[in-house]
């Protein structure tokens, strides 16, 4: 703004010297400086409320420069950092505040955790859309402890997530993960909040429609849950690998392509043929196949081709 100051409106050069001066030009004159005097203390007091600082001011304890959701255009920012939240040891209903600082870390699960987000930013002066970001630190100590996003994660931003089932994460082993949230919506909204893990990659398998890919094993390999279709050539001696928990919904594919006189028998994890625990596909013919699914938190066989012999695999 303007400074409504105006020093022309003090005469200078009065009272002259060596002569009768008028009174009122002394009353004019100290009526103008009050009056400039008056609007220096409002400028200034103005300036102190709204201005940004290097330091706090003469009589101030702390700098206060709370922009108020103004925008800040054109910048140049070097050496700058963001506040931390330092959480230590958590459980139940956690507040994740994004007033409070861009860094929540050091948070020890002692139990099951869910999160709630509080005060990401909203609109602004002049109506502008915000953005607003975090990342949060965990340490897990023991994998019977599950981390829950609450409704506001976005359920689209969680698929791949490894170990998620709706909002609800689980941890395959102790250690330190770290996520990322972010929104331009606010944190009052249900699945508004997205989600991004920085620790581990993202699961590759994400739809079964879409998985593709091929893997050849040998004896005592793990199958990866990352292909449709496993194949596998034994030679003469018997042979065994492992498939895994996989992912709702997911296809595997299980193919004998060569038999050199011993079986193969595939170690599987949570089978549905089983009332509980695991089961065993042994294939002792070439062109044996089977084609299972994940449901429920099991395998189960939705189909079986027959080899050359006419025989199919068998599940025990």
């Amino acid at each position: 703004m303007a400074s409504q100051i105006n020093p022309n409106n003090i005469d200078g050069s009065y009272p002259v010297a060596g002569q009768d001066n008028n009174s009122q030009g002394f009353r004019d004159n100290f009526t103008n400086i009050r009056t400039n005097f008056a609007f220096a203390a409002a400028e200034i007091s103005d300036l102190q409320s709204k201005v940004v600082l290097k330091q706090p001011l003469t009589g101030t304890i702390v700098a206060n420069n709370n922009m108020n959701g103004t925008r800040l255009i054109d910048a140049q920012f070097q050496d700058c950092s963001a506040a931390v939240v330092d959480l230590q040891t958590i459980s139940g209903s956690v507040n994740i505040d994004y007033a409070a600082g861009h860094y929540h870390y050091n948070a020890q699960l002692s139990g099951n955790v869910t999160l709630d987000f509080l005060n990401f930013p909203t609109a602004v002066s002049g109506g502008n859309t915000p953005w607003g970001w975090l990342i949060f630190r965990i340490f897990v100590p023991n994998v019977a402890y599950t981390l829950n996003l609450g409704p506001k994660a976005n359920l689209q931003s969680l698929r791949g997530i490894q170990g998620v089932s709706g909002t609800t994460i689980t941890f395959a082993e102790t250690g330190t993960y770290e996520f990322g949230f972010h929104s331009i919506t606010g944190s009052t909204a249900t699945n508004e909040i997205y989600v991004h893990e920085l620790t581990r990659p993202r699961n590759r398998f994400t739809n079964p429609l879409f998985l593709v890919g091929l893997e050849e094993i040998a004896s005592t390999d793990i199958i990866d849950l990352s292909t449709t279709t496993t194949y596998f050539a034994t030679g003469a001696s018997p042979e065994t690998s492992n498939l895994t928990a996989g992912v709702e919904g997911q296809i595997k594919i299980l193919i004998m392509s060569g038999d050199g006189g011993g079986d193969m028998t595939v170690d599987v994890e949570n089978a549905g043929w089983k009332s509980t625990g695991n089961g065993d596909i042994t294939f002792d013919d070439i062109g044996q196949t089977v084609t299972l699914m994940y449901v429920a938190g099991k395998w189960y066989s939705t189909g079986a081709g027959a080899g050359a012999g006419n025989t199919f695999a068998q599940f025990s």
